[in-house]
């Protein structure tokens, strides 16, 4: 009697247990959210010398010829604010 007992006890908890799915890692990428990267924006280019007033699209803009400090690769935000440029005439 107590071995009927056990058995219907763990029958029944069979049956009130949640379904699996025969491959868990489909049912695990079908709940979950897919994630979202952000997109990075490019980079622009501007000389360091004290007279330089722009940012650049390329490094081979012609308005970064007559640089003759380094260019930089920074942020748009960061050329428009931190460094006070414009966007070239030439390039953009």
């Amino acid at each position: 009697m107590k071995q009927l007992l056990l058995l219907l006890a763990f029958l029944l908890h069979i049956g009130s247990a949640p379904a699996q799915t025969a491959n868990p890692a489909k049912a695990q990428a079908t709940t979950s959210k897919p994630s979202v990267k952000k997109q990075q924006a490019p980079p622009v280019y501007i000389c360091e010398g004290g007279s330089a007033y722009a940012y650049h699209r390329t490094e081979s803009c012609a308005g970064l010829n007559r640089c003759t400090h380094t260019i930089l690769a920074v942020s748009k935000a960061d050329a428009e604010n931190s460094y006070g440029r414009r966007p070239c005439k030439k390039c953009y």
